[in-house]
């Protein structure tokens, strides 16, 4: 049926509703601060006379720069008020002395500081090693506030800089581990000894200080030198917070200062107290750092000896070896005693350098006098091409604060500083990923808890309009913006449940159940309660299964309770030495970040018909005859396993013998014309006819078009019903262009006919409304009732179909069918939707944080056609003051799409290009697809087939398909001699056992993995056959769901390893499985430029998220059609508030970059762009938010369920 024409009124008004919703979504995140990310008040930049070198991310993702091949030092130190920042000054003075690599500082400070340390930056000459300083400007009373909720007391201000230093890991909000040292400190040896330490920080441990005596009191430890893992202290909550929830576990609490014992209140215990409380209350997480006192020379002087030395060197020749030789011999380092030097003399003197008694100490005053005296000057060879980069910190909060301040002022780069990009002038940079110094005022939006904002436009910008209806009143908008079915692809290019003869089977057997009714079917599996066996802790048992329609099979049933709640069941054909095969087992290895933890203790009660056990508030019921599973809560099922008997595991078997029946008459006694007839042997009775049906459907060979599938396992179909009593609406099971409550597909109302299915494909041009397979599938299901939340997650990999019915109003039925696999169950009990989501990331993990600049905008299309072609568009942007972080580059960018290689006439300098565009802090993300192009020469393709590392057919050869490059084979990633491989690919450098390496990359290019459901143009369904086979002798078919997941994965973690230390990721993936988050971000497709296609990727975003994936979105535009201006606009306007946003289009479209679009419609996607940026604070958040506990970053609202 066409689609019938809308009007623009219709449009209007259903985008007022799409762009309102996400607006009050991030307004509810915004307003309800349910985030552990870290935000604190920075205080605009001061006038300064100082030559800085701008920077052009002012709030760029920490990680540490590479610099002259060696990973640089990262120490923090904490400058409160001009006598601090004198003092510390001298302690810099003797990193700069020592330090053999570059230096990233971040310095926590007050807003009279950053001044002072620029004067004498500017004085460094003869640098050999880059410095990048990022100041993080607080207002001591924001640590006085943070303090006081936290329960910790302070009444002077040395004591708010002390406090400084146990909210490090909030203040820092995206720097993994740093060496924190005091001011009053003095490095004696090279910082790179002391950063060697965190080599002994694994595990759980996240905090090395010094400690004279394990069994003294807080005096005995020092606090002003420390290396911290602030990573782990930001997943582990390190101190706590009134504005917590009560259930919130932190290690600094009440409990832990009543056990050490420790006044918080005390002031003078300050830092040094608090770290020695939660040392002695969670030792587990320390280290004590090796170094040890000295107080022989001064009595309030302390040496902290690094690497054990003795004492032959003193001080004094130690500096007359670094000043008359500049690179003293790394093998003396060790020599000397003390290695760092603690003038702890804060309660004698305001400078610790100018006290007397330090200058008369005869071991410590040469070392003292050139700390006071020397000019800054580096004691090494510079040669003057290093520079110093400085930037603030912009606005953040601490992570318990409810409230935003206002971003503050950019860097800024002043006349006269030569850095990278020359002398230039006095001009305000724009961060393409920082925070926009525009103010949330009402130029902007303003948000009310009872009513939806919306937006109008004009060609200034946003205007604030507000749309007061009831969640009702919208509930029938979104009704109404559900699309008609639109026909825009080859349906019959892909399978429906009647084209595969496992979906036929499994509905038939459904069917079959209805018309017997419940009083007559019966399911044919029940246990063996007689052979119930106990693990050792009761958390689990197993029992044989038994089955009356073939009771020489058998099967095995495992049920485990998790520490969480969560329970799993699994159920197995038991695998013999006498069967060839064995059901694939192996989905939840790759779904799950490690095997769960199983409850301590489960109290199990074994009666006569059933075993049953209460855990965490539910409880779990397994009956015995006819098996079945019940999860309740509170006395009410909330989900049913094999409730109406639909519960079917095709068991292997041999295949039967052909018989050929010959004529018995010669061919020269037929009569022509007389009636023949066929004599056939009778055939056997088959006894499960009223279970499995008359046929044995498909069971030994498909053919579907023009493919034969070979089946040599022959049937191995899975069929379970779930079901949800009470609860109304079901969610999840992506990926579909469906609505996100997913509608019925049999039963009285059922909205579509055939089952949801979940098969990766490439599917371009998509219908919407549609239940078809796309690029990702999750099978992970959320019902939702008023009275609880409750999930199931089936560890399958396999084609599946799931029918969905409602058999009462209030009541919820689903029929999982599947092609091959075990039964894998997890219940997730809730009971609230925050529950689940945090059930569901300890199974499978919690999403990875994304660099900050991710979340930007990002610029693609297929494709830019040459180097110069993507600087005009680069330059484009700055000229026209568009926003924009990450430009990107499709397929033709490579030679013959041979991924890796350039194209050396469309791209003769693709370093220079990616160095142009980094430079000023954007990055770029090029596609390398997994068909590798078979030809010789392309090492890519000769190293993978000579070791072996491409798909088979079943006959065991290379598999090759056709794809972009034409004939291709596809890397086997299940093959875990393919991971090492695959990463030497993407080394920046050479290295031992990597023959050959993209060597025109760098740092700054990130990856694309498109096509890798995987994509086959001459496959079935454009995919791969389903009797290939993987590493371990696995079928295609068994694995095929996880496919792009692996491949994301490794590259992932190629990026990671191509740097040290290991920077965050980013692979953009089209496929993906349950567990994909880990790894990076998705998107919805090759979807169409229509409103339909834009009303149906919000929810598929949103469906996405709700099944772990957080970090998706849906190319800006469509990538297939030219949208009118006004389409484009308010596409930009979803996308904005889209965790992943990017606008992207085919290669036959007319170019649509935003600053090509003509008034108002520039100016309205200008304001876009910025209010994209200006809310980074509330994304990061949310993001932050989702990668400790799985919560989706995109939430929705209505009547039935509410996230937040």
């Amino acid at each position: 049926m066409a689609p019938q024409a809308r009007s623009p009124a219709y449009r209007v008004l259903g985008f007022i509703f799409f762009t309102s919703l996400l607006f009050v979504t991030v307004y509810i995140a915004f307003e309800t601060r349910l985030d552990f990310g870290s935000r604190f008040h920075i205080q605009p930049r001061n006038n300064s006379k100082t030559e800085l070198q701008s920077s052009r991310h002012p709030v760029d993702i920490y990680v540490p720069q590479q610099d002259v091949a060696q990973a640089p030092v990262v120490i923090t130190m904490v400058m409160i008020g001009e006598t601090s920042a004198v003092e510390g000054l001298g302690a810099l003075k003797s990193v700069f002395m020592y330090l053999s690599r570059p230096l990233e500082l971040h310095l926590v400070c007050s807003s009279d500081v950053p001044e002072i340390v620029d004067r004498k930056m500017a004085l460094i000459s003869r640098p050999t090693y880059n410095v990048r300083v990022s100041y993080y400007v607080l207002d001591p009373e924001m640590i006085r506030d943070r303090a006081t909720r936290a329960g910790i007391g302070t009444k002077h201000q040395a004591g708010l800089g002390g406090l400084a230093k146990v909210f490090l890991h909030e203040i820092l909000f995206n720097v993994p581990r740093t060496i924190y040292f005091d001011t009053d400190m003095a490095f004696l040896v090279d910082p790179v000894l002391l950063w060697k330490e965190f080599d002994h920080l694994t595990g759980e441990k996240m905090i090395s200080f010094p400690i004279q005596s394990l069994e003294a009191g807080p005096e005995k430890i020092c606090s002003c030198v420390m290396l911290l893992d602030l990573q782990q202290m930001r997943r582990r909550i390190f101190m706590p917070s009134t504005s917590f929830p009560p259930s919130t576990a932190t290690l600094g609490s009440p409990d832990t200062w009543a056990s050490a014992p420790l006044d918080p209140q005390d002031p003078q215990m300050g830092d040094q107290g608090i770290y020695w409380a939660i040392w002695r209350k969670y030792p587990h997480h320390f280290v004590p750092l090796s170094l040890s006192w000295d107080v022989t020379h001064c009595h309030w002087s302390w040496g902290l000896g690094l690497a054990q030395g003795d004492d032959s060197i003193t001080e004094a020749e130690h500096i007359d070896m670094q000043t008359e030789v500049s690179t003293a011999a790394p093998e003396r380092f060790g020599q000397i005693f003390p290695g760092i030097l603690h003038f702890n003399c804060q309660g004698f003197t305001d400078i610790v350098w100018e006290d007397a008694d330090n200058l008369r100490r005869p071991r410590w005053a040469p070392f003292v006098w050139v700390i006071r005296q020397y000019k800054w000057v580096w004691f090494n060879r510079g040669d003057g091409t290093a520079t110093v980069n400085t930037k603030i910190v912009n606005a953040r909060h601490f992570h318990d604060d409810v409230m935003f301040a206002r971003p503050a002022t950019n860097s800024v780069r002043k006349p006269g500083w030569k850095g990278k990009h020359g002398k230039g002038t006095l001009k305000s940079t724009l961060p393409h990923s920082g925070f926009l110094d525009i103010p949330l005022s009402t130029d902007h939006v303003n948000f009310h808890s009872d009513c939806l904002a919306s937006l109008t436009t004009t060609g200034r910008g946003i205007k604030k309009r507000m749309l007061t209806t009831t969640w009702s009143q919208a509930l029938l908008i979104l009704a109404a913006l559900l699309p008609e079915y639109i026909q825009a692809l080859k349906a019959e290019d892909f399978k429906l449940c009647k084209d595969a003869a496992f979906c036929r089977r499994g509905r038939a057997l459904a069917g079959r159940a209805l018309e017997a009714g419940p009083s007559s079917w019966r399911s044919p599996y029940s246990l063996d309660k007689s052979s119930l066996t106990f693990s050792d802790t009761k958390s689990s048992f197993t029992v044989p299964v038994r089955s009356s329609i073939y009771p020489d099979v058998k099967f095995i049933l495992e049920v485990r309770v998790h520490e969480d709640g969560v329970v799993r069941v699994k159920m197995d054909e038991v695998h013999t030495s006498a069967s060839k095969w064995k059901r694939y087992d192996e989905a939840a290895q790759w779904a799950l970040i490690r095997e769960p933890a199983l409850a301590s203790k489960v109290d199990w009660k074994v009666g006569s018909k059933d075993i049953k056990a209460t855990y965490n508030g539910a409880e779990i019921v397994v009956m015995y005859d006819p098996f079945k599973v019940v999860l309740r809560r509170g006395g009410k099922d909330e989900v049913v396993l094999n409730g109406d008997g639909l519960l079917h595991m095709e068991h292997f078997r041999e295949k039967p013998v052909e018989v050929k029946v010959e004529s018995e008459a010669a061919p020269s006694e037929v009569v022509e014309g007389a009636e023949q007839i066929a004599i056939q042997p009778p055939k056997p009775i088959k006894t499960s006819a009223w279970f499995e049906g008359e046929e044995d459907d498909g069971y030994w060979e498909e053919v579907w078009k023009s493919w034969t599938d070979s089946k040599p396992k022959g049937p191995e179909s899975l069929s379970l019903d779930i079901t949800f009593p009470g609860h109304s609406h079901v969610y999840g099971i992506p990926q579909h262009a469906a609505p996100l409550a997913l509608p019925a597909t049999t039963g009285p109302g059922a909205f579509f006919e055939d089952p949801y299915r979940l098969w990766n494909l490439d599917v371009f041009e998509y219908e919407t409304p549609s239940v078809m397979s796309l690029y990702g599938s999750i099978p992970l299901l959320h019902a939702h009732s008023a009275r609880s939340t409750v999930g199931v997650f089936n560890a399958i990999a396999s084609e599946t179909y799931i029918d969905i019915s409602h058999p009462s109003a209030d009541s919820t039925k689903s029929h999982w069918i599947s092609e091959s696999g075990i039964l894998d169950v997890f219940l997730l009990p809730g009971p609230t939707a925050a529950d689940i989501f945090a059930q569901y990331a300890r199974l499978t993990g919690t999403p990875a944080l994304p660099a900050h600049w991710a979340l930007g905008y990002h610029q693609c299309r297929w494709n830019y056609q040459t180097s110069e072609d993507m600087r005009s568009v680069q330059k484009r942007f700055d000229e026209d003051d568009f926003p924009m972080d990450v430009l990107w580059l499709d397929i033709e960018y490579s030679e013959g799409h041979k991924y890796m290689v350039w194209n050396d006439k469309l791209f003769p300098d693709p370093v220079e290009m990616v160095n142009d565009i980094s430079a000023i802090g954007r990055k770029v993300v090029v596609i390398v697809d997994p068909h590798v192009k078979r030809e010789e020469g392309y090492p890519v393709y000769t190293e993978a087939r000579d070791n072996g590392y491409f798909v088979k057919r079943v006959n065991g050869e290379d598999y090759e398909g056709w794809c972009w490059p034409g004939s291709s084979g596809w890397v086997d990633f299940f093959n875990p001699g393919t991971w090492n491989w695959w990463t030497g690919l993407f080394s920046l450098e050479d290295k031992a056992g990597v023959a050959w390496r993209w060597a025109k990359s760098t740092k700054d290019v990130f990856i694309w993995n498109d096509m890798n459901e995987p994509s086959v143009f001459n496959g079935p369904e454009i995919t791969m056959q389903k009797d290939n086979l993987h590493h371990g002798g696995w079928e295609h078919r068994d694995v095929h769901n996880i496919n792009g997941m692996l491949y994301q994965n490794q590259t992932a973690r190629a990026l990671i390893a191509r740097e040290t230390p290991a920077k965050r990721p980013f692979v953009l993936s089209r496929s993906f499985f349950a567990g994909s988050q880990k790894y990076g971000a998705i998107w919805t497709g090759d979807n169409m430029g229509t409103w339909e296609h834009m009303a149906i990727g919000i929810q598929m975003v949103l469906a996405d998220g709700i099944a772990g994936m957080t970090f998706s979105g849906s190319d800006v535009g469509g990538f297939f059609g030219n949208p009118e201006p006004e389409m484009l606009t308010r596409w930009y306007q979803v996308g904005a508030f889209s965790p992943f946003f990017r606008a992207h289009a085919h290669i036959d479209t007319k170019r649509r970059e935003p600053y090509l679009l003509d008034e108002p419609y520039k100016s309205i996607v200008k304001s876009i762009l910025r209010l994209r940026y200006s809310l980074l604070p509330v994304w990061y958040t949310a993001f932050r938010e989702a990668s400790v506990n799985g919560m989706p970053v995109l939430r929705f609202v209505s009547n039935y369920l509410c996230l937040m």
